[in-house]
């Protein structure tokens, strides 16, 4: 008997993946539908391509376009019902089934990139330290989940989302061969990969030492763990915002989807959010850069800031919840930037320590030309805590920056930014809140920003060759492209998006400009087979599915799921 339903499941599992395969188009962009029906009976899910079901549990549209847009596109639902047809964990589940499914292909190219990235060993082996915390935490994560998801809001969107994310493993390991299965305990590290540049501080032994390193060291330590810029700019006349961010990280992690996700709660458990729009990557469930859009008309952004304060490791606790996961929980809990600070704030890992910007587009009125309290918040986290601050006056002078160093003043002190310039000055280019060079390149530019096209330049900056404040150094501008300074790493702004407030908040088309690859400003497109900083170490570049040059073109996204 086991020999026959082995050998009708391999039949259903062929006929699936030709099914898939005969949706590919021959210049390389495909577009499918497919359903995810849950069977009750035996608590298995199905996927059907070809069929796009509002009445199965999760459905979807994926387009395969990376290759000739720099993005693959997926938009995915639940059934919207809010009767008890299926509970809350199985759309979860089942949304995560269908797009491990869909986007198979995709994740194994980009966890093999992860396994020569920074928080492996040479031999491409997770830490055990590291195995360790990511295990306790999805240990604490499935128990207590167990035992309030059923009384308590919160909790049971943290469920909602663990669940997601089984989802989306299992549905991976269904399709995947057998030496591209990935265990769970390391396929969370593709959706927790913010997360692990600190998850390696959680033994002391794994720490830098700081004191041992040169001043050029520890610049280039800071440099290489700095993600994002970002800015928001108000218009002269207030008629409208712009608001977007540039994504820093290693060049191995360029294999990009925008998504789409709607998920309907039934009536027992009501959300403030139903749709989140985000820039993406294969095997996650959340956006990693961050960027979000929600259809409570928030925009959450974040940039890292440094913790130069190690003895706050110590702090760390595998028993917690990671970034990831409080984000993704209060972008569906609230609709206001107040409250979304106060939830992200609950059971802080200490892992991903950022900036969050979180702007309320209710409270900006273009036509009126107003922007009221509370429209901008910034949450600064660090491991023991998080400190908010409204900064909605801050917006209204013209624009609100973010580059990597904390705006409040505490956070500079406890994670020891402040201490760290007095020793050693030549910090301030780099780490300097007021003195830094992305602080002044903003400055100087923000002004030229009139519409779409010019906060494109904008976003995208980097004149380091003639630009004072970047003094010769590429890394030192907007859209860092460390690939080109004179010790090169594979290393900087890979993407940019933005939307305006004018393009959301409408009744017609809701629009977010995207873009991915390093910037061309200026400069020639970034290429695998001739870059210079792939020669310095050439097995930890040795990048599976990508393309070779990235060269494209911005791209104006409708979101279509709200």
């Amino acid at each position: 008997m086991d020999k026959y339903l082995n050998l009708l499941t391999f039949f259903i599992f062929f006929n699936f993946v030709i099914s898939i395969k005969a949706k590919e188009s021959k210049n390389g962009e495909d577009s499918i539908v497919a359903s995810c029906y849950y069977i009750k009976t035996t608590g298995k899910y199905k996927v059907e391509v070809g069929i796009f079901d509002k009445m199965a549990a999760a459905y979807a549209t994926y387009t395969r376009s990376y290759e000739t847009k720099g993005w693959d596109f997926l938009t995915l639902s639940s059934y919207d019902g809010i009767d008890d047809k299926y509970s809350d964990e199985v759309k979860n589940h089942a949304m995560g089934y269908l797009e491990g499914v869909l986007t198979y292909k995709r994740i194994y190219p980009a966890f093999y990139n992860l396994n020569n990235y920074k928080y492996y060993t040479n031999e491409g082996v997770m830490p055990n330290a590291t195995f360790e915390f990511f295990q306790q935490n999805l240990e604490y994560m499935q128990t207590i989940t167990s035992l309030y998801k059923d009384k308590d809001p919160y909790w049971h969107e943290v469920n909602n989302l663990y669940w997601q994310m089984r989802g989306l493993h299992e549905g991976y390991n269904f399709m995947a061969p057998p030496e591209e299965k990935i265990d769970l305990v390391r396929f969370q590290t593709i959706v927790s990969l913010g997360d692990v540049d600190e998850i390696g501080n959680w033994k002391k032994e794994n720490r830098p030492d700081f004191s041992k390193m040169t001043s050029e060291e520890l610049i280039t330590y800071l440099d290489l763990r700095s993600h994002c810029s970002g800015i928001m700019k108000v218009a002269d006349d207030l008629s409208d915002v712009w608001f977007g961010h540039n994504t820093w990280t290693f060049y191995n992690k360029m294999i990009r989807i925008y998504k789409e996700y709607k998920y309907v709660p039934n009536k027992d458990f009501p959300i403030k959010s139903q749709t989140i729009t985000m820039s993406s990557y294969p095997g996650a469930v959340n956006s990693q850069d961050d960027f979000y859009i929600t259809d409570a008309d928030l925009y959450v952004a974040e940039t890292t800031n440094p913790i130069l304060n190690l003895d706050l490791f110590d702090l760390l606790d595998p028993k917690t919840l990671m970034c990831w996961m409080r984000t993704m929980v209060a972008n569906r809990l609230t609709d206001n930037g107040l409250s979304w600070t106060q939830v992200f704030s609950k059971h802080n890992s200490g892992t991903y320590n950022n900036q969050f910007q979180i702007l309320d587009l209710k409270l900006i009125d273009t036509t009126k030309k107003k922007i009221s309290s509370g429209a901008l918040y910034i949450l600064e986290q660090y491991p023991g805590g998080c400190d908010v601050e409204e900064v909605t006056d801050y917006l209204k002078k013209g624009y609100w920056p973010s580059y990597n160093t904390p705006y409040i003043h505490s956070v500079r002190e406890k994670t020891g930014i402040i201490d760290a310039i007095k020793k050693d000055p030549s910090l301030i280019i780099s780490r300097d809140y007021d003195s830094c060079a992305r602080a002044k390149i903003f400055r100087r530019e923000q002004s030229k920003v009139k519409d779409i096209e010019s906060y494109k330049k904008l976003i995208r900056f980097n004149d380091y060759l003639h630009d004072e404040f970047s003094e010769g150094s590429a890394s030192n501008t907007i859209a860092a492209r460390n690939d080109l300074n004179q010790k090169p790493a594979c290393y900087g702004a890979t993407d940019a998006k933005f939307a305006s407030v004018n393009e959301i908040k409408t009744t017609g088309k809701k629009i977010v400009h995207i873009i991915s690859g390093p910037t061309t400003d200026g400069h020639d497109p970034f290429v695998w087979s001739t870059a210079t900083c792939k020669l310095t170490d050439q097995i930890r570049w040795n990048v599976k599915g990508h393309v070779d040059e990235y060269n494209f073109n911005w791209i104006d996204y409708e979101i279509n799921l709200w």
